[in-house]
Protein backbone atom coordinates (compact mmCIF):
# COMPACT_ATOMS: atom_id res chain seq x y z
CA UNK A 1 0.00 0.00 0.00
CA UNK A 2 1.17 3.60 -0.92
CA UNK A 3 -0.08 6.85 0.35
CA UNK A 4 -0.39 9.08 -2.36
CA UNK A 5 -2.12 12.60 -3.79
CA UNK A 6 -4.38 13.10 -6.75
CA UNK A 7 -3.09 16.04 -8.61
CA UNK A 8 -5.38 17.93 -11.46
CA UNK A 9 -6.46 20.90 -12.70
CA UNK A 10 -9.86 22.32 -12.17
CA UNK A 11 -12.83 20.07 -13.93
CA UNK A 12 -10.92 17.24 -14.63
CA UNK A 13 -13.02 14.79 -13.15
CA UNK A 14 -10.98 14.23 -10.04
CA UNK A 15 -14.05 14.68 -7.67
CA UNK A 16 -15.36 11.48 -9.30
CA UNK A 17 -11.95 9.66 -9.56
CA UNK A 18 -11.39 10.25 -5.91
CA UNK A 19 -14.59 8.68 -4.49
CA UNK A 20 -14.17 5.71 -7.04
CA UNK A 21 -10.67 5.44 -5.53
CA UNK A 22 -12.69 5.00 -2.26
CA UNK A 23 -14.53 2.49 -3.42
CA UNK A 24 -11.27 0.04 -2.34
CA UNK A 25 -11.57 -1.13 0.88
CA UNK A 26 -7.70 -0.76 1.65
CA UNK A 27 -8.02 3.14 0.18
CA UNK A 28 -9.01 5.75 2.09
CA UNK A 29 -9.58 9.16 0.71
CA UNK A 30 -9.99 12.83 1.90
CA UNK A 31 -10.76 15.80 -0.19
CA UNK A 32 -8.92 18.93 -1.07
CA UNK A 33 -6.66 19.42 2.42
CA UNK A 34 -5.14 22.44 1.04
CA UNK A 35 -8.16 24.71 1.15
CA UNK A 36 -6.90 28.58 1.47
CA UNK A 37 -9.78 29.23 3.85
CA UNK A 38 -10.47 27.25 6.82
CA UNK A 39 -14.04 26.79 7.51
CA UNK A 40 -15.92 27.05 10.48
CA UNK A 41 -15.22 24.13 12.19
CA UNK A 42 -11.81 24.39 10.87
CA UNK A 43 -12.52 20.52 9.54
CA UNK A 44 -13.24 18.89 6.12
CA UNK A 45 -14.32 15.15 5.99
CA UNK A 46 -13.42 15.03 9.70
CA UNK A 47 -10.11 15.88 8.93
CA UNK A 48 -7.99 19.30 9.62
CA UNK A 49 -7.75 21.12 6.43
CA UNK A 50 -3.82 22.30 6.82
CA UNK A 51 -4.27 25.66 7.21
CA UNK A 52 -6.22 25.00 10.12
CA UNK A 53 -3.09 22.42 11.79
CA UNK A 54 -0.64 25.18 10.46
CA UNK A 55 -2.61 28.17 12.66
CA UNK A 56 -3.15 26.02 15.83
CA UNK A 57 -0.01 23.24 15.73
CA UNK A 58 2.61 25.52 13.42
CA UNK A 59 2.85 22.63 11.28
CA UNK A 60 5.08 22.49 8.20
CA UNK A 61 3.79 20.81 5.19
CA UNK A 62 6.00 17.63 5.94
CA UNK A 63 5.04 17.22 9.13
CA UNK A 64 1.48 17.78 8.54
CA UNK A 65 2.07 14.95 5.90
CA UNK A 66 2.96 12.50 8.28
CA UNK A 67 0.12 13.15 10.66
CA UNK A 68 -2.86 12.92 7.77
CA UNK A 69 -1.08 9.65 6.37
CA UNK A 70 -1.37 7.84 9.87
CA UNK A 71 -3.85 5.89 9.73
CA UNK A 72 -5.08 3.07 11.77
CA UNK A 73 -5.97 0.48 10.64
CA UNK A 74 -3.01 1.11 7.83
CA UNK A 75 -4.61 1.79 4.24
CA UNK A 76 -3.67 3.79 0.84
CA UNK A 77 -4.21 7.22 1.84
CA UNK A 78 -5.02 9.69 -0.75
CA UNK A 79 -6.32 13.45 -0.77
CA UNK A 80 -6.92 15.81 -3.73
CA UNK A 81 -5.05 18.98 -4.86
CA UNK A 82 -5.89 21.34 -8.13
CA UNK A 83 -2.86 23.29 -9.48
CA UNK A 84 -3.98 26.54 -7.88
CA UNK A 85 -3.55 25.35 -4.44
CA UNK A 86 -0.33 23.76 -4.96
CA UNK A 87 0.88 27.72 -6.57
CA UNK A 88 -0.16 28.78 -2.90
CA UNK A 89 1.35 25.81 -0.45
CA UNK A 90 4.11 24.40 -2.79
CA UNK A 91 2.98 21.17 -2.09
CA UNK A 92 3.98 18.96 -4.74
CA UNK A 93 8.07 20.41 -3.70
CA UNK A 94 7.08 18.46 -0.51
CA UNK A 95 5.42 15.79 -2.09
CA UNK A 96 8.37 14.76 -4.26
CA UNK A 97 10.69 15.26 -1.32
CA UNK A 98 8.99 12.51 0.26
CA UNK A 99 8.77 10.41 -2.45
CA UNK A 100 4.85 10.67 -1.75
CA UNK A 101 2.99 8.60 -5.29
CA UNK A 102 1.18 11.02 -7.81
CA UNK A 103 -1.07 10.19 -9.70
CA UNK A 104 -1.69 12.93 -12.14
CA UNK A 105 -5.14 13.52 -13.98
CA UNK A 106 -5.72 15.37 -17.04
CA UNK A 107 -8.45 15.75 -19.65
CA UNK A 108 -7.72 16.01 -23.04
CA UNK A 109 -10.96 17.82 -24.35
CA UNK A 110 -9.98 20.87 -23.50
CA UNK A 111 -12.96 22.78 -24.78
CA UNK A 112 -15.19 20.38 -22.77
CA UNK A 113 -13.59 21.72 -19.93
CA UNK A 114 -13.52 25.06 -20.60
CA UNK A 115 -17.11 24.96 -21.44
CA UNK A 116 -17.59 23.41 -17.95
CA UNK A 117 -16.14 25.56 -15.57
CA UNK A 118 -18.05 28.21 -17.54
CA UNK A 119 -21.63 26.81 -17.52
CA UNK A 120 -20.89 25.03 -13.88
CA UNK A 121 -21.13 21.70 -15.20
CA UNK A 122 -24.82 22.45 -16.37
CA UNK A 123 -25.73 22.98 -20.09
CA UNK A 124 -28.78 25.05 -20.04
CA UNK A 125 -31.30 23.22 -22.64
CA UNK A 126 -31.65 26.60 -24.54
CA UNK A 127 -28.12 27.08 -26.60
CA UNK A 128 -25.62 29.63 -25.38
CA UNK A 129 -23.31 32.28 -27.32
CA UNK A 130 -19.42 31.95 -26.02
CA UNK A 131 -17.20 34.79 -26.64
CA UNK A 132 -14.42 32.78 -28.77
CA UNK A 133 -11.63 34.85 -27.91
CA UNK A 134 -12.67 34.24 -23.91
CA UNK A 135 -12.66 30.19 -24.85
CA UNK A 136 -8.93 30.54 -26.72
CA UNK A 137 -7.96 32.12 -23.72
CA UNK A 138 -9.09 29.92 -21.44
CA UNK A 139 -7.85 26.56 -23.16
CA UNK A 140 -4.29 28.30 -23.44
CA UNK A 141 -4.06 28.90 -19.79
CA UNK A 142 -5.19 24.99 -19.26
CA UNK A 143 -2.97 23.87 -21.49
CA UNK A 144 0.20 25.97 -20.20
CA UNK A 145 -0.97 25.12 -16.72
CA UNK A 146 -0.90 21.01 -17.85
CA UNK A 147 3.21 21.08 -19.21
CA UNK A 148 4.13 22.69 -16.75
CA UNK A 149 3.26 20.37 -14.36
CA UNK A 150 4.30 18.16 -16.77
CA UNK A 151 7.79 19.51 -16.99
CA UNK A 152 7.49 19.08 -12.96
CA UNK A 153 7.05 15.89 -12.98
CA UNK A 154 8.66 13.91 -16.07
CA UNK A 155 11.83 13.47 -14.32
CA UNK A 156 10.08 12.23 -10.83
CA UNK A 157 9.76 8.24 -11.05
CA UNK A 158 6.87 7.80 -8.98
CA UNK A 159 4.02 9.55 -11.45
CA UNK A 160 0.71 7.90 -12.93
CA UNK A 161 -0.59 9.79 -15.50
CA UNK A 162 -3.88 9.21 -15.94
CA UNK A 163 -6.53 10.97 -18.52
CA UNK A 164 -10.10 11.82 -17.66
CA UNK A 165 -11.03 10.44 -20.94
CA UNK A 166 -10.45 6.65 -20.00
CA UNK A 167 -11.13 6.47 -16.38
CA UNK A 168 -15.30 7.55 -17.48
CA UNK A 169 -16.69 4.03 -18.08
CA UNK A 170 -20.22 2.54 -17.94
CA UNK A 171 -22.88 4.00 -15.92
CA UNK A 172 -25.77 1.15 -14.26
CA UNK A 173 -28.61 1.67 -12.49
CA UNK A 174 -31.76 3.99 -12.56
CA UNK A 175 -31.89 7.36 -11.48
CA UNK A 176 -32.13 7.71 -7.50
CA UNK A 177 -32.44 10.90 -5.18
CA UNK A 178 -29.57 12.97 -6.50
CA UNK A 179 -27.06 15.56 -4.68
CA UNK A 180 -24.86 17.87 -6.38
CA UNK A 181 -21.18 16.92 -6.34
CA UNK A 182 -19.12 20.01 -8.37
CA UNK A 183 -19.70 19.12 -12.12
CA UNK A 184 -21.30 16.06 -11.15
CA UNK A 185 -24.58 14.52 -9.69
CA UNK A 186 -24.56 11.94 -6.64
CA UNK A 187 -27.34 9.30 -7.15
CA UNK A 188 -27.51 6.61 -4.07
CA UNK A 189 -28.58 3.80 -6.69
CA UNK A 190 -26.18 4.45 -9.32
CA UNK A 191 -22.94 3.14 -10.13
CA UNK A 192 -20.39 4.88 -12.86
CA UNK A 193 -16.92 2.33 -13.09
CA UNK A 194 -13.80 3.61 -13.99
CA UNK A 195 -12.82 0.58 -17.17
CA UNK A 196 -10.76 -2.45 -15.44
CA UNK A 197 -7.64 -1.55 -17.26
CA UNK A 198 -7.07 1.81 -15.72
CA UNK A 199 -8.81 0.31 -12.14
CA UNK A 200 -6.00 -2.41 -12.12
CA UNK A 201 -2.90 -0.19 -13.51
CA UNK A 202 -4.22 2.60 -10.48
CA UNK A 203 -4.30 -0.40 -7.82
CA UNK A 204 -0.79 -2.00 -9.03
CA UNK A 205 0.54 1.93 -8.81
CA UNK A 206 -1.05 1.84 -4.73
CA UNK A 207 0.14 -1.78 -4.47
CA UNK A 208 -3.43 -2.60 -3.60
CA UNK A 209 -5.42 -5.70 -5.25
CA UNK A 210 -6.89 -5.27 -8.11
CA UNK A 211 -10.58 -4.35 -8.78
CA UNK A 212 -12.95 -2.57 -11.18
CA UNK A 213 -13.23 0.95 -8.92
CA UNK A 214 -16.38 2.44 -9.31
CA UNK A 215 -18.33 5.59 -7.79
CA UNK A 216 -21.78 7.19 -7.41
CA UNK A 217 -20.61 10.25 -9.26
CA UNK A 218 -22.32 10.39 -12.55
CA UNK A 219 -21.65 13.17 -14.89
CA UNK A 220 -24.17 16.18 -14.97
CA UNK A 221 -23.85 16.49 -19.18
CA UNK A 222 -24.15 13.21 -21.36
CA UNK A 223 -24.46 15.18 -24.87
CA UNK A 224 -22.52 16.75 -27.19
CA UNK A 225 -21.58 20.11 -25.84
CA UNK A 226 -21.89 21.38 -29.81
CA UNK A 227 -25.83 21.22 -29.13
CA UNK A 228 -25.96 23.75 -26.51
CA UNK A 229 -23.40 26.27 -28.19
CA UNK A 230 -25.44 28.82 -30.20
CA UNK A 231 -22.36 30.29 -32.41
CA UNK A 232 -21.19 27.09 -33.20
CA UNK A 233 -19.41 27.77 -36.56
CA UNK A 234 -17.53 30.94 -35.05
CA UNK A 235 -15.84 29.17 -32.17
CA UNK A 236 -15.13 26.13 -34.92
CA UNK A 237 -13.67 29.00 -36.91
CA UNK A 238 -11.64 30.18 -34.12
CA UNK A 239 -10.13 26.78 -32.87
CA UNK A 240 -9.40 26.41 -36.55
CA UNK A 241 -7.03 29.34 -36.76
CA UNK A 242 -5.53 28.82 -33.44
CA UNK A 243 -4.64 25.64 -33.88
CA UNK A 244 -7.04 23.27 -32.34
CA UNK A 245 -9.05 21.67 -34.45
CA UNK A 246 -9.05 18.59 -32.41
CA UNK A 247 -11.40 19.73 -30.19
CA UNK A 248 -13.97 20.23 -32.57
CA UNK A 249 -14.45 16.56 -33.97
Amino acid sequence: MKNFIVLSDKRTGSSFLMEALSSHKNIKCYDEMFLSKITKTGKRRNQYLYAYMKKKYKYNISQYLDWLYDTKPKKSVGFRIVYPQDKKWKVLDTIIKKNIPVIHLIRENLLKMVLSKKTKGLFEVKEQYFNPDEIIADIKNHENKQKEYFNRLKKYDNVLNLKYEDIIGRTEGEKGETKKFGAFNLKSDMITYIPMKPSKKICEFLEEEPMELYSNVTKKNKDDPWLYIENKEEIKETLKKKGYSRFIE
